[in-house]
Parts: structure tokens; C-alpha cells; sequence
């Protein structure tokens, strides 16, 4: 692995630290209050919508379509 792949992997374990935090946030905020369920899903889906449209317009910008190079249900099989 290269430096700029270390980097990579460094960068998403950061933030999937982050992620995880927000989720389990999110999960408390709602089992606490069942009102939080709403305005907590818009959250998540503004959040993926942003980090899609991200992934979309770099990938324009740089001729590099980062989502097409992904096999879709090796993505969705977890």
C-alpha cells in the first residue's frame, strides 16, 4: 500500500469513528423521544444526499466516476 492509500484508510477510519458516534447518538435520541424520529432521519438523509452529490460532482471534476467503479451488491451486501 502506497502513502496515498494509507492516507485513504486513515481518513475513513476517522470517520467512521465520527459515524459510528453520530449513529449511536441518533439511535439514543430516538429511543429517548419518539418525536426525535423524524427531524433524526432528515438529518441522516441530507447528510447521505450532501455526501453522494460530493462523491458525484469530484468525480466530474477529476473525469472519475468513483460510484461506477464500485460493484452495487458487493456495496450492498454487508
Amino acid at each position: 500500500m502506497n502513502q496515498n492509500q494509507e492516507e485513504i484508510v486513515e481518513s475513513l477510519r476517522q470517520a467512521m469513528v465520527h459515524l459510528e458516534n453520530a449513529l449511536d447518538t441518533s439511535i439514543q435520541s430516538v429511543k429517548e423521544e419518539e418525536n426525535n424520529k423524524s427531524m433524526t432521519l432528515d438529518i441522516w438523509e441530507e447528510f447521505m444526499k450532501t455526501f453522494m452529490k460530493k462523491v458525484k460532482t469530484k468525480g466530474k471534476e477529476n473525469d472519475l466516476n468513483l460510484l461506477g467503479m464500485m460493484s452495487v451488491p458487493k456495496f450492498l451486501r454487508f
